[in-house]
């Protein structure tokens, strides 16, 4: 990147814009949805805040994966299963109706 008077080129801040886009896109990472078979899914997230807020956190997520398709989300119970290594995940088996 080349810097004039402390500003970018177009084409390089096209560049950073990218790039910046790309990295927030990795803050959404958090979140897996498995589908479990006969209507059933589990969501999986990132644990972060503790159990309650977590909780709350991932059935909204289910709400909103449901809203997308038109449905609502019947959540059935939570657990604390994930596929995330490196970092415990608080999980919540749902389905869409």
């Amino acid at each position: 990147m080349s810097i004039a008077r402390g500003r970018l080129n177009p084409r390089d801040r096209r560049v950073a814009l990218v790039a910046l886009a790309i990295l927030c896109g990795c803050q959404g990472a958090g979140v897996r949805v498995t589908d479990l078979g006969g209507g059933q899914y589990h969501l999986a997230i990132r644990s972060a805040y503790g159990l309650e807020q977590d909780r709350e956190n991932a059935a909204a997520q289910a709400v909103e994966y449901c809203r997308k398709s038109g449905k609502t989300a019947k959540i059935e119970r939570f657990d604390d299963q994930g596929s995330f290594a490196v970092s415990p995940s608080t999980g919540v088996v749902f389905s869409c109706q």
